[in-house]
Protein backbone atom coordinates (compact mmCIF):
# COMPACT_ATOMS: atom_id res chain seq x y z
CA UNK A 1 0.00 0.00 0.00
CA UNK A 2 1.45 3.34 -1.11
CA UNK A 3 0.35 5.22 2.03
CA UNK A 4 2.11 2.78 4.35
CA UNK A 5 5.24 2.85 2.18
CA UNK A 6 5.18 6.67 2.42
CA UNK A 7 5.00 6.57 6.22
CA UNK A 8 7.66 3.90 6.55
CA UNK A 9 10.05 5.77 4.24
CA UNK A 10 9.88 8.69 6.68
CA UNK A 11 10.11 6.52 9.81
CA UNK A 12 6.68 7.59 11.04
CA UNK A 13 5.27 5.24 13.70
CA UNK A 14 1.73 4.16 12.83
CA UNK A 15 -0.86 1.46 13.42
CA UNK A 16 -4.17 0.37 11.97
CA UNK A 17 -7.12 1.48 14.07
CA UNK A 18 -10.92 1.22 14.39
CA UNK A 19 -12.94 -1.23 12.26
CA UNK A 20 -10.09 -2.72 10.27
CA UNK A 21 -8.13 -3.23 13.49
CA UNK A 22 -11.07 -5.18 14.92
CA UNK A 23 -10.93 -7.36 11.82
CA UNK A 24 -7.21 -7.98 12.32
CA UNK A 25 -7.96 -9.10 15.90
CA UNK A 26 -10.47 -11.61 14.56
CA UNK A 27 -13.55 -9.58 15.47
CA UNK A 28 -16.34 -8.23 13.30
CA UNK A 29 -15.37 -4.79 12.07
CA UNK A 30 -16.18 -2.49 9.20
CA UNK A 31 -13.98 -3.01 6.15
CA UNK A 32 -15.41 -0.19 4.04
CA UNK A 33 -12.42 2.00 4.95
CA UNK A 34 -9.06 1.82 6.70
CA UNK A 35 -8.18 4.02 9.69
CA UNK A 36 -4.50 4.68 10.32
CA UNK A 37 -3.19 6.48 13.41
CA UNK A 38 0.24 8.12 13.29
CA UNK A 39 2.25 9.37 16.25
CA UNK A 40 1.01 12.91 17.12
CA UNK A 41 4.52 14.38 17.06
CA UNK A 42 4.61 13.70 13.30
CA UNK A 43 1.37 15.45 12.45
CA UNK A 44 3.30 17.50 9.86
CA UNK A 45 3.36 14.36 7.70
CA UNK A 46 -0.36 14.80 7.04
CA UNK A 47 0.41 17.90 4.97
CA UNK A 48 3.10 16.00 3.07
CA UNK A 49 0.71 13.16 2.39
CA UNK A 50 -1.97 15.59 1.28
CA UNK A 51 0.37 17.10 -1.30
CA UNK A 52 1.63 13.72 -2.45
CA UNK A 53 -1.92 12.44 -2.99
CA UNK A 54 -3.30 15.89 -3.85
CA UNK A 55 -5.73 14.73 -6.52
CA UNK A 56 -7.31 12.10 -4.27
CA UNK A 57 -7.13 13.56 -0.77
CA UNK A 58 -9.21 15.83 1.47
CA UNK A 59 -8.41 17.23 4.92
CA UNK A 60 -10.97 17.63 7.69
CA UNK A 61 -10.43 19.20 11.10
CA UNK A 62 -13.74 18.59 12.87
CA UNK A 63 -16.24 15.86 12.04
CA UNK A 64 -19.67 15.93 13.65
CA UNK A 65 -21.46 12.81 14.89
CA UNK A 66 -24.51 12.23 17.08
CA UNK A 67 -22.72 12.49 20.45
CA UNK A 68 -20.36 15.34 19.64
CA UNK A 69 -17.43 16.45 17.52
CA UNK A 70 -14.56 14.28 16.41
CA UNK A 71 -11.72 16.81 16.69
CA UNK A 72 -8.26 16.68 15.17
CA UNK A 73 -6.99 16.82 11.59
CA UNK A 74 -7.85 13.79 9.48
CA UNK A 75 -6.63 13.21 5.95
CA UNK A 76 -8.84 11.04 3.74
CA UNK A 77 -7.26 9.49 0.66
CA UNK A 78 -9.35 8.09 -2.20
CA UNK A 79 -12.37 8.10 0.11
CA UNK A 80 -11.12 4.88 1.71
CA UNK A 81 -8.10 5.64 3.91
CA UNK A 82 -8.38 7.94 6.95
CA UNK A 83 -5.10 9.05 8.54
CA UNK A 84 -5.14 10.86 11.89
CA UNK A 85 -2.52 12.02 14.38
CA UNK A 86 -4.16 13.84 17.29
CA UNK A 87 -7.58 12.42 18.17
CA UNK A 88 -9.59 14.29 20.80
CA UNK A 89 -13.36 13.87 20.45
CA UNK A 90 -15.59 16.30 22.31
CA UNK A 91 -18.39 14.16 23.73
CA UNK A 92 -20.85 14.10 26.64
CA UNK A 93 -18.06 13.44 29.17
CA UNK A 94 -15.82 16.22 27.84
CA UNK A 95 -12.87 16.30 25.48
CA UNK A 96 -10.95 13.01 25.58
CA UNK A 97 -7.44 13.04 24.09
CA UNK A 98 -6.76 9.50 22.88
CA UNK A 99 -3.22 8.40 23.77
CA UNK A 100 -1.04 7.02 20.99
CA UNK A 101 -0.87 3.26 21.56
CA UNK A 102 2.74 2.54 22.53
CA UNK A 103 1.83 -1.09 23.16
CA UNK A 104 0.12 -1.81 19.87
CA UNK A 105 -0.04 -5.38 18.71
CA UNK A 106 1.30 -6.91 15.53
CA UNK A 107 -0.80 -8.79 13.00
CA UNK A 108 1.49 -11.52 11.67
CA UNK A 109 -0.78 -12.52 8.81
CA UNK A 110 -0.38 -10.69 5.53
CA UNK A 111 -2.75 -7.72 5.21
CA UNK A 112 -2.58 -4.52 3.17
CA UNK A 113 0.48 -5.91 1.37
CA UNK A 114 2.36 -6.06 4.68
CA UNK A 115 3.72 -8.72 6.97
CA UNK A 116 3.74 -7.91 10.69
CA UNK A 117 1.30 -5.02 10.37
CA UNK A 118 1.06 -2.75 13.47
CA UNK A 119 -2.48 -2.78 14.86
CA UNK A 120 -4.12 -0.97 17.78
CA UNK A 121 -4.32 -2.97 20.99
CA UNK A 122 -7.63 -4.37 22.21
CA UNK A 123 -7.47 -1.97 25.14
CA UNK A 124 -6.94 1.07 22.91
CA UNK A 125 -9.84 0.00 20.71
CA UNK A 126 -12.08 -0.42 23.75
CA UNK A 127 -11.27 3.12 24.89
CA UNK A 128 -12.11 4.42 21.42
CA UNK A 129 -15.53 2.76 21.30
CA UNK A 130 -16.40 3.48 24.95
CA UNK A 131 -15.83 7.19 24.41
CA UNK A 132 -17.66 7.49 21.07
CA UNK A 133 -20.58 5.07 21.70
CA UNK A 134 -22.08 5.64 18.25
CA UNK A 135 -25.16 3.77 17.13
CA UNK A 136 -27.57 3.40 14.26
CA UNK A 137 -27.92 7.17 13.90
CA UNK A 138 -24.26 7.21 12.82
CA UNK A 139 -24.50 3.90 10.98
CA UNK A 140 -22.17 2.37 13.60
CA UNK A 141 -22.25 -0.59 15.99
CA UNK A 142 -20.02 0.61 18.83
CA UNK A 143 -21.96 -1.20 21.58
CA UNK A 144 -21.50 -4.49 19.75
CA UNK A 145 -17.79 -3.80 19.35
CA UNK A 146 -17.45 -3.03 23.06
CA UNK A 147 -19.03 -6.34 24.02
CA UNK A 148 -16.81 -8.23 21.56
CA UNK A 149 -13.66 -6.56 22.89
CA UNK A 150 -14.55 -7.30 26.51
CA UNK A 151 -15.13 -10.95 25.62
CA UNK A 152 -11.88 -11.31 23.67
CA UNK A 153 -9.49 -13.69 25.40
CA UNK A 154 -6.61 -11.31 24.78
CA UNK A 155 -8.21 -8.31 26.48
CA UNK A 156 -6.42 -7.16 29.65
CA UNK A 157 -8.36 -5.09 32.15
CA UNK A 158 -5.14 -4.13 33.88
CA UNK A 159 -3.66 -2.79 30.64
CA UNK A 160 -6.86 -0.87 30.00
CA UNK A 161 -6.64 0.78 33.42
CA UNK A 162 -3.02 1.74 32.75
CA UNK A 163 -4.08 3.26 29.42
CA UNK A 164 -6.73 5.55 30.94
CA UNK A 165 -4.92 6.30 34.20
CA UNK A 166 -3.75 9.79 33.23
CA UNK A 167 -6.83 10.83 31.26
CA UNK A 168 -8.81 13.70 32.83
CA UNK A 169 -12.09 11.86 32.18
CA UNK A 170 -10.90 8.54 33.61
CA UNK A 171 -13.66 8.36 36.24
CA UNK A 172 -16.41 8.95 33.68
CA UNK A 173 -14.80 6.39 31.36
CA UNK A 174 -14.71 3.88 34.19
CA UNK A 175 -18.41 4.40 34.86
CA UNK A 176 -19.18 3.66 31.22
CA UNK A 177 -16.81 0.68 31.31
CA UNK A 178 -18.58 -0.80 34.30
CA UNK A 179 -21.98 -0.35 32.65
CA UNK A 180 -20.83 -2.67 29.88
CA UNK A 181 -19.59 -5.30 32.29
CA UNK A 182 -21.99 -8.00 33.37
CA UNK A 183 -24.20 -6.65 36.16
CA UNK A 184 -23.58 -9.65 38.39
CA UNK A 185 -19.79 -9.53 38.07
CA UNK A 186 -17.73 -7.39 40.43
CA UNK A 187 -15.31 -5.07 38.67
CA UNK A 188 -11.92 -4.84 40.34
CA UNK A 189 -10.28 -1.52 39.53
CA UNK A 190 -6.46 -1.58 39.85
CA UNK A 191 -5.00 1.60 41.30
CA UNK A 192 -2.89 3.97 39.26
CA UNK A 193 0.62 4.23 40.64
CA UNK A 194 0.89 7.26 42.88
CA UNK A 195 -2.89 7.61 43.20
CA UNK A 196 -5.32 6.45 45.85
CA UNK A 197 -7.48 4.72 43.28
CA UNK A 198 -10.00 5.66 40.67
CA UNK A 199 -13.46 4.39 41.49
CA UNK A 200 -14.79 1.80 43.84
CA UNK A 201 -16.20 -1.25 42.09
Amino acid sequence: MAVLSFLESRNVPYYVHAGYALHLHGLEGGLDDIDIRIVPEREDVLDELGKYFSKRSTMQIDRVFSKGIYSGPCLTIAGKIDICARIAPQVDIGMVPFPFDEDQGICHKRHLARENLPVASLENLLLYYLVLRRGEEDDKKDAQHIRSLLAHKGFSERNFMKLICELPQREAILEIYKEYKALNVAVRIPKCSGQRGLLSP
